[in-house]
């Protein structure tokens, strides 16, 4: 067997046999991958060099499942520096709800991309993983093509590389202003992207029609930023079979929920990677179109990691001035 490209982990033996759909998909599309089990919270310390030594042995993706508190990709995403993809499972009274909460509400700068609830969640982890890698690797993408195939989509080969990396897709004007955080990390990352507004609900045709020209374009991920009933992410999923991050909008009474539902909940062969609700998953969406990106460009990669530097150093610098604030008797010390 080659060296693994994927990583999928799980909190616990029994979250196996939810998992092993997308194993199941990874085989069938000649990802190499790999299964740990390890949890975030009985075996932290099992965990923490599991993950440390990923990058260095060649993973490129990571799938986590667990469920309750499911804080086993979150942990992942704050040391593994590509992109980890997050399954929840219903393993509680609250049938997985408990477990995408926790995995989809991310903070800014340690983005997570979530996956639907159990076995189509496992299922489109694994899609979404072979589409993040399908640039690097060639025969990969010819699986894909293959499965596309059978799903009736058109290929998504891309055919130029003159347009820009990122399509930021609004669902309406209103939602642009959501959307500016994720520019906003784009630029300063020097990644090439457009900003437009598709309506599929008031402009069937024309959204079709627009992403089914992405790929062709040079596109190689899509943001897309709706509220309400959201239909946008899964309606451009459901045309390419390029990375689509979702970032739900808190445009109505439900501040958000609804979107995210509508966002995450995709059937099995259609994968959406939602991220948080509103401005952190704004600039979450960014990051991860970055990390997925920076799997077959190592500048990006070399920005990407001073990025996240960064952000640690500013906690530390606001922590620091905090704890001036305090008596020296009551500063923590490390």
């Amino acid at each position: 067997m080659s060296n693994p490209l994927v990583t999928v982990m799980m909190g616990s033996p029994r979250d196996f046999p939810i998992m092993k759909a997308g194993t199941d998909l990874l085989e069938k599309l000649g990802v190499p991958f790999e299964v740990f089990v390890s949890s975030a919270h009985k075996t932290p310390i099992r965990t923490h060099h599991y993950v440390e030594a990923l990058s260095s042995r060649g993973v490129e993706v990571v799938i986590g499942g667990a469920g309750a508190a499911a804080h086993l990709a979150g942990v992942v995403a704050a040391s593994f520096p590509g992109p980890v993809i997050a399954v929840p499972i219903a393993a509680t009274e609250l049938q997985g709800a408990d477990a995408l909460l926790a995995m989809v509400q991310m903070p800014s700068g340690v983005p997570v991309a979530t996956v639907a609830i159990d076995q189509p969640g496992a299922e489109n982890a694994a899609i979404l993983a072979a589409q993040i890698l399908a640039k690097k690797h060639p025969a990969i993408a010819a699986s894909l093509s293959e499965l596309q195939s059978k799903a009736h989509k058109p290929s998504d080969a891309p055919t130029s590389t003159q347009g820009p990396r990122v399509a930021v897709v609004c669902a309406s004007e209103t939602d642009r202003p959501f959307m500016k955080r994720t520019t906003a990390i784009l630029e300063e990352l020097d990644i090439s992207f457009e900003v437009t507004v598709q309506s599929p609900v008031r402009d069937p045709e024309g959204t079709r029609a627009y992403a089914q020209g992405l790929a062709e374009r040079g596109v190689e991920v899509i943001i897309g930023g709706a509220g309400a009933s959201a239909y946008l992410c899964g309606a451009l999923a459901a045309y390419v079979h390029l990375p689509v991050i979702s970032v739900p909008l808190p445009t109505t009474q439900l501040a958000g929920l609804d979107s995210l539902l509508s966002s995450v909940q995709m059937p099995s062969g259609t994968p959406v990677a939602t991220v948080a609700i509103g401005p952190m998953g704004a600039k979450n969406a960014a990051l991860l179109a970055a990390q997925m990106l920076s799997v077959n460009d190592s500048a990006l990669g070399s920005r990407l990691a001073d990025h996240r530097s960064n952000i640690g150093k500013t906690l530390i610098q606001e922590a620091d001035a905090l704890m001036e604030t305090l008596p020296e008797e009551q500063r923590g010390k490390q």
